[in-house]
């Protein structure tokens, strides 16, 4: 189930198919903006529903949070503050309740899967009820993984869900590792690190140099460079060039928005510069692009 903007399915699965360890149940994601209704869609199954003590589910979830910040709560977890870059673990039979601060709204993807024998083991390792908040930071990997996971649940084809189940345990253990490591890669300069990070993704329309980044934050621009590069692997100009990429080609496969306006939103004036852009990098044009995507919808 899809709906412009969003991207939500709940899967079907095959006993005699899946991995009897991991089997994915549902994975998505939605921008909740400020001041905006949540949950976005209303299209959830009534047990994904929250209600106001909350939810219970049958199954584990991962939410990421990459913009925005709100709040969490469950059972074993006192109310906390969520930010961008911070994970929420769900357990099952776990009454839980989160929400995007109203004023500010957030972005976040999340998967939910059912877990059993040695998973169970491998969870345990992972997450802990009492600790269901992780700071992570903002790793495109773990995004990357998100949106193949997606990509994988819009087919929904034979095998897809043994497909997903790899991508699941890729992402478990991407998650650990980005929690033993945090404190080592992100805490000293995590800050500064996330600002920028989250600067870019909400002026890719602007089309801002890094320099104007490290003036808009009032530090060093030699030492940003060198602080994002060691935090995210990638230097701020790649950053910025894999986000105009990406909102280009979600806008493109979940919007009605015209090629001009998406032009726009990613930062270039000129339609004929956006295509080149585009077809440059991915092979195809925009209009292509758009139509693929309408076909396989």
């Amino acid at each position: 189930m899809n709906k412009p903007g969003n991207n939500l399915y709940y899967l079907t699965w095959n006993p005699q198919e899946v991995d009897n360890q991991f089997y994915c149940t549902t994975v998505g994601s939605q921008v909740c903006e400020p001041n905006g209704v949540y949950p976005v869609s209303q299209d959830h199954p009534e047990k994904f529903n929250f209600t106001l003590r909350g939810r219970i589910l049958e199954d584990y979830q991962l939410v990421y949070i990459v913009n925005g910040e709100g709040w969490f709560e469950s059972l074993s977890c006192p109310k906390t503050k969520v930010k961008a870059g911070d994970m929420m673990v769900l357990f099952p039979g776990e009454r839980h309740n989160y929400r995007p601060d109203e004023n500010v709204g957030w972005h976040e993807y999340w998967i939910g899967f059912h877990a059993d024998g040695q998973a169970e083991e491998i969870i345990s390792k992972l997450f802990s009820r009492k600790d269901p908040v992780l700071r992570l930071g903002l790793d495109d990997r773990l995004i990357f993984i998100y949106n193949t996971i997606i990509s994988l649940a819009h087919f929904e084809r034979k095998g897809s869900q043994e497909a997903i189940a790899g991508w699941l345990k890729a992402l478990a253990h991407q998650v650990y590792y980005d929690k033993i490591n945090y404190d080592t890669l992100h805490k000293k300069h995590n800050q500064t690190v996330l600002d920028a990070q989250i600067l870019i993704r909400e002026h890719l329309e602007e089309h801002i140099s890094p320099n104007e980044v490290a003036q808009r934050l009032g530090v060093s621009y030699s030492l940003l460079r060198e602080q994002f590069r060691t935090v995210t692997g990638v230097s701020m100009a790649n950053y910025s060039f894999q986000q105009r990429l990406n909102k280009a080609k979600n806008l493109l496969s979940s919007t009605n928005k015209s090629i001009k306006e998406i032009s726009y939103a990613v930062g270039y004036n000129s339609i004929s510069r956006f295509c080149c852009f585009f077809k440059e990098h991915v092979g195809i044009t925009a209009s292509e692009y758009r139509a693929n995507s309408i076909k396989e919808k």
